[in-house]
């Protein structure tokens, strides 16, 4: 007679999510409490920059800037000669490749208001699995800050534990934002920068990827401004516009970079 088959016990499988222990951030205002509580106004935040210089990349084409430990050492020594001291000035100036564009020179300064991040949803792997499994859902499970209501509806003011989040929004705004409001700046390790493609087309918005035949019609616009912004054309002067919005947003993200970050 043959024997049965052992079937194995299915091991069922742990779901944990991951806890940082010791990092906090500011309570930022949830959107169905945002208009009862209260949000310190910051000043806007300006950057300058030095312009210096259509995009076209230029360099040192003489070799000029080699000379310059040699002329710094005979500077030491002895006065430099009229030639001397211009050959050290244009090499100075053109020792390294820079990039010039329209508008570069012209603005020299952008203002940025850093925007309250309102939370919108919490989402938990972990009790999305409870839920699945029928275990009993604990609130702490989607990183939701226990805070006294009076503590809750002060934004920005307290500490709170830290979740990771998908934050929805123009970079530059939310960046500006994260920099300003929650005390991020010099804390950030990577920043992965993705810039937008697309230069002289008219549109490439699609509604929904059920429908792919693309128009420009009311009815088919989302109600969402980012996405429209994010999906149309906006370099009036082509790519001279496109590097204007790269060099913004590469300003306030370094900003947020600590030292050894990148």
């Amino acid at each position: 007679m043959a024997r049965k088959k052992r079937t194995a016990k299915k091991q069922e499988t742990q779901v944990q999510d991951y806890r940082y222990d010791n990092a906090k951030r500011k309570n930022n205002p949830p959107a169905g409490i945002a208009a009862r509580g209260k949000i310190n106004e910051p000043p806007k935040v300006e950057y300058a920059y030095n312009p210096h210089r259509p995009p076209t990349l230029r360099f040192d084409g003489n070799g000029d800037a080699d000379q310059i430990p040699e002329l710094l050492q005979k500077a030491k020594d002895k006065v430099l000669s009229e030639e001397e001291i211009a050959i050290l000035a244009e090499a100075i100036q053109h020792h390294e490749p820079w990039l010039e564009w329209s508008g570069k020179q012209e603005t020299q300064s952008f203002t940025v208001d850093p925007v309250a991040l309102h939370i919108h949803e919490r989402v938990s792997a972990k009790a999305i699995m409870n839920i699945a499994a029928r275990e009993n859902v604990q609130r702490n499970l989607f990183a939701d800050p226990q805070l006294a209501y009076n503590e809750a509806v002060q934004f920005y003011q307290h500490d709170v534990e830290w979740a990771n989040r998908l934050i929805l929004g123009d970079s530059l705004t939310v960046m500006s934002s994260l920099a300003q409001r929650e005390d991020l700046g010099g804390k950030v390790q990577t920043i992965y920068f993705d810039p937008p493609y697309g230069i002289k087309f008219a549109s490439n918005f699609q509604p929904t990827v059920f429908q792919r035949n693309v128009t420009d019609r009311t009815q088919d616009l989302t109600r969402e401004p980012e996405q429209i912004q994010a999906y149309r054309d906006t370099w009036h002067l082509g790519v001279h516009s496109y590097l204007a919005y790269l060099r913004d947003r590469l300003m306030v993200a370094k900003e947020l970079l600590t030292d050894s970050g990148s």
